[in-house]
């Protein structure tokens, strides 16, 4: 498998196959998953090539976003990669862990999403 450029971490099939759509659209290769512990095992198994960022919802089955957050903790390799947390829900941004860099309001503005996303992989999708 070839790199990752993010990680899309989403149990609402409409919403995650609209997120890869646009985001090969714009030119970044992403990868899905449905929930928490689908992406920790995505990302135990492919520790030597990670994602530059992770999109992440907050509320999904199996494990939700947070859980996924303080697992991450316990990943070193992991521990550092950006994550944009997504959800319908509001939030208060100062209970998130380091590692959440942006919080984005569903439904969002998938622009703001491209500059969110520019910003922490370097720019490199057109």
């Amino acid at each position: 498998m070839d790199k990752a450029d993010i990680l899309v971490v989403e149990d609402d099939r409409d919403i995650r196959d609209s997120l890869l759509d646009y985001l090969s659209f714009i030119g970044f290769k992403a990868v899905a998953v449905t929930n928490g512990q689908e992406a920790l095992n995505f990302l135990r198994d492919n520790q030597n090539d990670l994602p530059a960022l992770i999109l992440l919802d907050y509320m999904m089955p199996v494990m939700n976003g947070m859980t996924f957050l303080n697992a991450m903790k316990m990943e070193k390799p992991v521990l550092n990669i950006p994550v944009i947390l997504i959800s319908a829900a509001t939030m208060d941004d100062a209970s998130f862990p380091t590692n959440v860099v942006e919080f984005m309001r569903k439904p969002f503005n998938l622009k703001d999403l491209t500059k969110k996303a520019k910003k922490y992989i370097g720019g490199q999708a057109s």
